[in-house]
């Protein structure tokens, strides 16, 4: 595989719930999104989703989807443990101090990718981070 672009920061070191930025993937057949956390303490969680979308310009992922501003939950899958968290569900959660995940996007053909913090519950902080590739050298 060969990098497209270097890795991009889409949330950084954010402590609520939201989204972060978009950030386009049009030229990539592969997505990975690493996200990292600091400071998660006992009985806290952090849990998240991923979205996607084909539109020409980035939707407003902060906003309802909608026929002007398309955009969908996608599955993506934690890389080491193989568990496949489906568009539709819930997502997935931290809930121990410095973890890294990295995460594959399952679906192909999208142009902006970005990350919706759902539950935040302490003082923690959630980063997340795009890298891309493609199958040729």
């Amino acid at each position: 595989m060969r990098r497209v672009n270097p890795e991009v920061t889409i949330l950084n070191e954010a402590s609520a719930t939201g989204w972060g930025d978009a950030r386009g993937a049009s030229d990539a057949r592969h997505s990975i999104v690493t996200v990292a956390s600091s400071g998660v303490g006992a009985g806290e969680t952090i849990t998240y989703r991923m979205a996607v979308s084909n539109s020409e310009t980035a939707p407003t992922f902060s906003s309802a989807a909608s026929n002007t501003n398309r955009w969908s939950y996608t599955r993506f899958r934690d890389m080491a443990t193989g568990t496949l968290y489906k568009g539709d569900g819930s997502g997935d959660s931290i809930s121990t101090s410095n973890e890294v995940i990295r995460y594959a996007i399952e679906e192909d053909n999208y142009k902006w990718i970005n990350i919706n913090v759902t539950v935040f519950t302490g003082t923690a902080t959630i980063s997340a981070y795009l890298s891309t590739a493609n199958d040729t050298e």
